[in-house]
């Protein structure tokens, strides 16, 4: 097995979503497990630019900041961001940032889908405010 099948291999059974995005925020790669969670397949994602996966509301040069200080990171440390998929809808993930050198400056954008914790910590919220107002009648 040689070095590319093995990468290959390794990058597509990955259980979260990876991007290889480059410095100008074009798509280089993508994963199988991204089309699982975005319904985007490879073909549309290479060559296109990562800001058709940000929602306009939150807008932002988020490939230009990270370049400016390439280190290993989650993106805003266990905040939760929404990811535009293919059919219209946001999916909310967490996102964690890793520089790479694919022929030039690059950075893998790793999306783990945050949906079932986002329900779990609302529903969280929902119960400390119901045991709240419990005990403001007591």
């Amino acid at each position: 097995m040689n070095a590319n099948s093995l990468y290959q291999g390794v990058f597509d059974s990955a259980p979260d979503a990876i991007l290889v995005v480059n410095k100008d925020g074009v798509v280089l790669e993508a994963n199988e497990a991204v089309t699982e969670l975005l319904g985007y397949s490879k073909d549309d994602l290479v060559g296109q630019s990562i800001d058709a996966l940000v929602p306009k509301e939150s807008h932002a040069d988020h490939v230009g900041t990270f370049f400016k200080d390439p280190t290993a990171r989650p993106m805003a440390k266990g905040a939760i961001f929404l990811v535009s998929s293919k059919y219209g809808s946001d999916i909310a993930c967490k996102i964690s940032l890793q520089p790479i050198s694919i022929d030039g400056p690059a950075v893998a954008v790793i999306l783990r889908d945050a949906r079932e914790r986002l329900k779990a910590k609302v529903h969280l919220d929902e119960l400390k405010q119901a045991i709240s107002r419990l005990e403001s009648t007591d």
